[in-house]
């Protein structure tokens, strides 16, 4: 009991101290803290909650008077990294293009979402309320009555136990909606009849649109053709926005860099970003030892060369690189190796080579084969055991081996020695999954929504696999040929787990990575 008491005793100083001007009314509890608007309206309050794996409410700041408000500002600071998704709701609650109250039970609760890495633990919020995105898988949350703001913690994957303090406030509802970020704002329609411009846009969506197929079915080491037909009518109702998953948020990180860099960025800069923007629980194990190493002042050398180095994580970063150098897969190849062996050598390495190659020729291919033959010649001897898989692939297709069939020998060949050596992680290691990649592009036949279906239901780290083929072809063919079953639910909108640039419009993301084309050679 007195190791209890002196324990809690601490905990209170340490806040106190990392918290100074926190209004403190009660000793804080762990759990669900209801707050009147009206106390924080001035100074801060302090939250203190205990999560693990789930999704956790953590307070509810009840009583936000929003009649004729249009914008919202409010300070957060967390004491350790984490998520935060920021729900308003309530019959009174402001709808989502103005500041008319939206009837009781007529839309979801909507939301911000906000990160805080582990050199930005302070976040001022000031956005517009029309900022904020429906839910729809968070009819929970809602409430009768006045506006409340519900505050969730989301942990990432892989997190540990983490006991946090929270200091929320000041709140103050503003009569005037203040200027979204330059980040949301897509740009105008001029650059529609830029080719380039649109065959990125639509490796940007069909990436998003891809792993948002596949992510349902993560991790299964099976396959169900069978539910094709499912995934194929596209995204479910659900969906609002695409986000944040690791995926996509390296690739806006990365892009931010080469923004900010210039041609020359190298790893270090990548590192660097790694360790100061990125959401540390949006990192694998691989980029997690990377960072780990980092921060011991390790040679760069040693980065990828760990038990994981044979995944796909540097294969889920590499799209970025062929977007910003169309019909140039060389360039898209040599920023590969400044970027790869960060996390990856081997396999890991080449198939990264392979899908960045191929994202670039995708820009004037028009074939699926065509495609995977070209970077195969582009890739040469470099390509190793990784291009022995495709030229197998292309072969047993030619020879007329059926989907089920060349799926059980992926298996066989590919995942079960690996499997043997790692069975905790071998799932997301790189040649089987890109195995299953190059089948189902063969199998769909150029068909998007095909293609990504079968992607997502042929197993293992299908989220992956469908975004990258859905990347592949959004390229091939442009944004305008993706369906508009798989992009409707999307919108423009894609969430990143970096703190301060949360919220992107796919359609800017698209622009920037335009913009940059000519200045990575």
């Amino acid at each position: 009991m007195i190791q209890v008491m002196l324990s809690i005793k601490k905990s209170i100083i340490l806040c106190l101290l990392v918290f100074p001007q926190v209004l403190l009314a009660k000793t804080p509890k762990p759990g669900w803290r209801h707050v009147a608007a009206s106390r924080i309206a001035t100074n801060p309050v302090l939250v203190t909650y205990v999560t693990w794996h789930d999704p956790m409410v953590v307070a509810q700041i009840e009583g936000i008077p929003t009649a004729g408000k249009m914008g919202i500002e409010l300070t957060i600071r967390s004491e350790f990294p984490t998520q935060l998704r920021l729900y308003l709701t309530g019959d009174q609650t402001p709808g989502a293009t103005s500041g008319e109250e939206a009837p009781a039970g007529k839309s979801p609760p909507r939301f911000r979402y906000l990160v805080f890495s582990r050199t930005m633990l302070d976040q001022k919020l000031i956005v517009p309320l029309s900022a904020f995105d429906p839910d729809p898988f968070a009819t929970d949350l809602a409430v009768a009555g006045p506006c409340s703001l519900i505050i969730k913690d989301c942990p990432g994957f892989l997190r540990a136990k983490l006991a946090n303090h929270l200091a929320v406030g000041p709140l103050k509802m503003l009569d005037t909606a203040p200027p979204p970020s330059p980040d949301e704002v897509p740009p105008g329609p001029e650059r529609d009849g830029d080719e380039i411009f649109r065959r990125v846009l639509g490796g940007w969506i069909g990436k998003v649109a891809g792993g948002e197929a596949g992510m349902p079915y993560e991790g299964r080491l099976d396959h169900e053709v069978s539910i094709v037909p499912v995934v194929e009518r596209g995204l479910p109702a659900t969906t609002w926005g695409f986000g944040p998953d690791d995926d996509s948020s390296f690739e806006v990180m990365h892009l931010i860099v080469a923004r900010e860099r210039g041609p020359g960025f190298g790893p270090q800069d990548l590192i660097r970003s790694w360790l100061r923007r990125y959401s540390p629980e949006y990192l694998w194990k691989t980029e997690r030892r990377t960072l780990d190493l980092a921060k011991k002042q390790a040679s760069h050398e040693t980065f990828g060369t760990g038990p994981q180095g044979l995944s796909l994580c540097a294969r889920i970063r590499c799209d970025i690189w062929g977007y910003l150098n169309p019909s140039d897969p060389a360039s898209a190849i040599a920023l590969v190796e400044r970027e790869a062996p960060l996390s990856n050598y081997g396999t890991g390495i080449q198939s990264a080579r392979f899908i960045a190659a191929a994202t670039s020729l995708a820009f004037n291919c028009g074939r699926v084969v065509d495609l995977l033959n070209k970077t195969l010649e582009v890739i040469g001897e470099n390509g190793g055991e990784h291009s022995e898989m495709v030229r197998w692939l292309l072969a047993r297709k030619e020879a007329g081996d059926t989907l089920e069939s060349l799926r059980g020998q992926i298996d066989e060949r590919f995942f079960d020695p690996a499997y043997r050596q790692d069975p905790d992680s071998s799932w997301a290691y790189a040649l089987h999954n890109d195995a299953l990649v190059i089948l189902s592009l063969l199998f769909g036949e150029e068909d998007f929504g095909r293609s990504v279906s079968l992607a997502s239901i042929l197993g293992h780290d299908t989220d992956c696999n469908a975004a990258t083929v859905g990347s592949l072809l959004g390229v091939m063919g442009g944004a305008n040929r993706i369906p508009e079953r798989f992009t409707s639910r999307i919108g423009d909108r894609l969430r990143a787990a970096i703190p301060e640039q949360e919220h992107w419009s796919i359609r800017r993301l698209a622009h920037l990575t335009r913009s940059l084309v000519r200045n990575t050679k």
